[in-house]
């Protein structure tokens, strides 16, 4: 019997798109849950604020991301950043160069998830793309509070912990209480989301001084 090569396209072709489109949704949707439960999970898990000794957003505090290697990315009225490329994270991945950032906000209404801090970023990428095929990118942003009250901790609990396959785009707000030299952010004490998040608590711990280098 004949078939018609043509026509057997024509009702394969409709087919496997509506099974393609069905795989891609039902898959994303599954990354959504799974990001879901684990943001749920470290906010169960959660450390809480933190009494710290070290004052934070002073010069001192600035000038020392130079001394660890980070590169003065700019600084306008609403904020400085820093970055560093990082090429092996000891004990934690050997594979893929990582882009870190530190984002510190100069204004309490500055949004870190702005256009603004996306074309930072970028504006880093394109400079600095020469041989780098960057997959991991981490964000430490810095903001000053008055208080911490809900209203508060549901704006810094806002992170970004995003995986699919081999590339992690991670951003973790802190908040800073100067009136209580007071810490808070998304901090758990185990369960992390995974080993990128982990990492940019560590580098946080370091950062405001609860443990030395």
């Amino acid at each position: 019997m004949f078939i018609d090569e043509g026509l057997l396209l024509s009702y394969i072709f409709p087919l496997l798109i509506v099974n393609f489109i069905f795989v891609l949704t039902t898959r994303n949707k599954a990354m959504f849950y799974n990001m879901q439960y684990l943001y749920f999970r470290m906010k169960d898990d959660q450390v809480g604020s933190v009494n710290i000794h070290k004052k934070l957003f002073t010069q001192a505090w600035l000038d020392h991301f130079i001394k660890e290697g980070y590169t003065f990315g700019q600084e306008t009225t609403q904020y400085v950043y820093y970055y560093r490329f990082i090429s092996k994270l000891d004990h934690i991945s050997n594979k893929g160069e990582v882009l870190e950032c530190v984002f510190i906000a100069k204004r309490n209404a500055f949004d870190f998830y702005s256009e603004e801090v996306d074309r930072e970023i970028d504006q880093i990428l394109m400079l600095n793309n020469k041989g780098r095929n960057i997959k991991k990118i981490v964000v430490l942003q810095y903001k000053r509070y008055n208080e911490l009250n809900d209203k508060v901790e549901n704006e810094i609990d806002q992170i970004i912990c995003f995986t699919n396959r081999f590339q992690y785009l991670i951003h973790i707000t802190v908040g800073y209480f100067e009136k209580d030299n007071q810490v808070y952010f998304l901090n758990p004490k185990t369960k992390y989301a995974n080993k990128y998040y982990y990492y940019g608590c560590q580098e946080i711990r370091k950062q405001i001084g609860l443990f030395e280098e």
